[in-house]
This record gives C-alpha cells, sequence and structure tokens, in this order.
C-alpha cells in the first residue's frame, strides 16, 4: 500500500485527526522525524489536490472520492489473496 493509500485509511479510521497525531502515526515508517513531516506533507497536499482528503483547521476528513479510493484498493487486495 502507497502512503497516499495509507494516510487516507487512519484518516478513514480516525475521522478528525490533528496533524501531530497523523504525524506520529506514520513517523515509525522513516528514520527520522523531519524525513516523515517531509513526506506527510507531500502526500496530504497532493491528496488536497486531488479531493481525497479535506484539512479543516487542524483536523482532517476524507473525502467521499478518498473513501472510493480506500474501497477500491481493499477490494483488489482482497481479490490477489483470494
Amino acid at each position: 500500500m502507497t502512503q497516499r493509500n495509507n494516510i487516507l485509511l487512519i484518516v478513514k479510521q480516525h475521522p478528525g485527526i490533528e496533524y501531530n497525531s497523523l504525524l506520529t502515526k506514520v513517523s515509525s515508517g522513516y528514520g527520522s522525524v523531519n524525513s516523515a513531516r517531509a513526506a506527510l506533507s507531500r502526500a496530504v497536499k497532493d491528496l488536497n489536490a486531488m479531493g481525497m482528503l479535506v484539512r479543516k483547521g487542524n483536523s482532517f476528513f476524507v473525502t467521499e472520492k478518498g473513501t472510493a479510493e480506500i474501497n477500491s484498493e481493499m477490494k483488489n487486495k482482497l481479490l490477489i489473496r483470494l
């Protein structure tokens, strides 16, 4: 699963998650907090531009388009395993 889908899945599971909490959840896959912060910022910017993620204040929410993307990705992963 790509970083983009990982972020969408986290935000879908925790609607209204704040930036610092999201950073904490994704930073374990990176060598330093700064590299995690840079990757998260790029991914959030891209997801927002594509209309899959909305930022309200310091909180993030998944849009219908983002939910459809996650559902499609999970369905594809399930089909591959079968």
